[in-house]
């Protein structure tokens, strides 16, 4: 491939982003000329190439390189694992057959658990799909797999049970032979029985016992034995811990240490020991590679710093996602955690170095190679705490405490920004992806963060000024939201009834307006065909005047309300500029305004 600079490459990551494009054009058409392209190319650089491809196309690459096995056992277990998940267990038994033992065991480790339960039917269904793959794949899983996984397989998937000797009748039989029966089936040594837990699993069952048995005979009657005779409870324990030792080698640490990565930052004083380097070495960390987007600087970075600090930076990064990861208490056998993870990770980093001042990749490599990882991502992340605990303060003991139902009045963007804040984790509400669950995700830059914060003054601002200083009996007005058109009662409205209420009689109140107001406001203000262009602007200028005389407000107050109010504007210029002053106002098609009487009480004079 040249290594001359291309003028296309102008992006972040340039001329690399060029060269990945072109291996997952080959994936998809050629892959057989993938060699030819990769011939001469470093392994651990194959690597990271790889990691940056869709899984599909990363599949093709791994399986058509110069050397496909010494590939697959560079790409850390972790990163072979998302592949295997991404594209589906059945179409990577290739994969399988070149991996590495440890890296099969990661497998099974991520997969066969739920928190700290064992599951036979996925771990058996992991282990049968090995026994796809090839005998010798096997056979290194039972050589390195600890006793007690094996041992819980024959109790749990296999359900092996001793053949006592009234069993066998003396003559006629029960059909306990080799072959399969009601009961099962004879295991090698012929003194117990298999009743598989899944009856399709019965012969990857009897073809694995039948490798053990013949490969290690003395260790497979201690397994065997202890799967009879030992007690389920404690050797899952047993297991779990065995499994719980080999994560950590991959930097999943213990709860109560994983959870020292959303402490406060240290400032400057970190550890050296917080983040203990794993002992997979990442290439690179691939989900954080495939999920960088075009203006991402994490990854251009990365190469700007020495081979060393690289290496240190992405180990930091890979225990990090797997910190978030023991800490949510998240499915590991769930390939979205693990990509929910990193994501996080590389937000919270994106908006620590962001704080540092780093604009550039060049300024993001400087403040990495100083900075601890955990370091930065625990700044990125004391950034959206800090506007959450201001969100839990309105709730608690703010306006909000007392009526706690007035936070669904919020106008979207602000109450879902709210809902956003009040979760388990701050989260970012993104419009663009729903109004549900899914519009919800974390931080992503600093900016994000900051308009949180402005969304959290506005709230604060609407409940102190309309709530506890004017008044407004919430709860009288959440009740007759039943018999509004238009149901949801929405702070806008109560702003604009006031606005309205302001420019036609020059009083601070929020009764429904009737009829004589209604028109004098929709004269003066509100419609296009009487009112001049400056009239709404000019209207709450006044009624802002109004508030800071009446109620005495601090600048940041009336520099919020004064953010909302224009955005109430043109909610009123959408449903009333067209309207005609002279004609009566139909309640159903204005949901901007309280008319009368289709509200409840609601008087808010000062």
């Amino acid at each position: 491939m040249p290594d001359s600079p291309d003028p296309r490459a102008a992006g972040p990551k340039g001329e690399d982003a060029l060269r990945v494009e072109e291996l997952a054009q080959l994936a998809r058409r050629a892959p057989d000329k993938i060699r030819d392209h990769l011939e001469g190319v470093p392994l651990a650089r194959q690597a990271e190439l790889a990691a940056q491809l869709p899984a599909r196309e990363r599949l093709e690459l791994l399986l058509h390189a110069p050397q496909p096995m010494r590939l697959v056992r560079t790409l850390p277990d972790a990163e072979l694992y998302l592949t295997i998940r991404e594209v589906g267990p059945a179409d990577t038994l290739p994969l399988m057959a070149l991996a590495s033992t440890p890296q099969l065991l990661h497998l099974i480790d991520l997969e066969s658990w739920r928190k700290d339960q064992f599951d036979p039917k996925r771990s058996g269904a992991w282990v049968a799909l090995l026994l796809e793959a090839g005998e010798d794949v096997v056979r290194r899983f039972l050589r390195d797999a600890d006793d007690e996984l094996l041992v819980l397989l024959l109790q749990k998937w296999a359900r092996v049970h001793q053949i006592e000797t009234d069993d066998t009748p003396d003559r006629g039989g029960h059909g306990e032979t080799e072959a399969s029966t009601d009961l099962g089936f004879l295991s090698p040594d012929g003194q117990h029985r298999f009743s598989p837990l899944i009856p399709e699993h019965a012969p990857a069952i009897r073809r694995l016992a039948e490798i053990f048995a013949a490969r290690w005979p003395e260790r497979y009657r201690r397994v065997v034995w202890a799967a009879v005779s030992e007690p389920s409870a404690q050797v899952e324990e047993e297991a779990l811990r065995w499994r719980q030792s080999r994560l950590e080698e991959h930097g999943f640490a213990p709860w109560e240490e994983a959870l020292s990565v959303y402490a406060p930052p240290a400032g400057g004083k970190e550890s050296a020991a917080l983040l203990a380097a794993p002992a997979d070495p990442p290439a690179a960390p691939g989900a954080l590679l495939r999920w960088a987007d075009a203006t991402d600087l994490l990854v251009p970075a990365l190469g700007r710093l020495d081979d060393a600090r690289r290496t240190g930076v992405l180990q930091e990064i890979a225990s990090l996602a797997n910190r978030v990861l023991v800490v949510e208490a998240t499915d590991t056998g769930d390939p979205d955690a693990h990509r929910a993870a990193m994501r996080r990770v590389a937000s919270y980093l994106r908006i620590g170095l962001t704080a540092r001042g780093a604009r550039n990749d060049s300024e993001v490599a400087h403040v990495m190679a100083e900075a601890p990882m955990s370091e930065l991502f625990r700044e990125g992340y004391s950034r959206a705490i800090a506007v959450q605990n201001r969100a839990r303060a309105m709730v608690a003991t703010g306006w909000a405490s007392m009526h706690p139902e007035a936070l669904r009045m919020l106008d979207p963007p602000l109450g879902p920004a709210i809902d956003g804040l009040l979760q388990p984790r701050p989260m970012h509400f993104d419009p663009r992806a729903g109004s549900d669950a899914a519009g919800f995700r974390d931080f992503r830059s600093l900016d994000e963060i900051e308009e949180a914060g402005v969304a959290v003054s506005v709230a604060e601002t609407l409940g102190r000024v309309f709530v506890e200083r004017l008044g407004v009996d919430v709860s009288a007005l959440l009740a007759a939201e039943d018999r509004l058109p238009h149901g949801a009662l929405r702070f806008s409205t109560l702003f604009l009834t006031a606005l309205a209420w302001s420019a036609a009689r020059g009083e601070l109140r929020g009764d429904p307006l009737p009829t004589e107001v209604t028109a004098h406001f929709l004269r003066t203000v509100a419609s296009r065909r009487t009112a001049d262009a400056e009239a709404a602007s000019r209207a709450l200028r006044e009624f802002l005047d109004r508030l800071v005389v009446a109620l005495g407000l601090e600048p940041a107050e009336h520099t919020a309300l004064r953010a909302f109010g224009t955005a109430c504007l043109e909610r009123l210029a959408g449903e009333c500029s067209a309207l005609d002053p002279g004609a009566p106002v139909d309640p159903r098609y204005v949901s901007c305004l309280l008319l009368s009487p289709a509200a409840g009480r609601g008087r808010i004079s000062s």
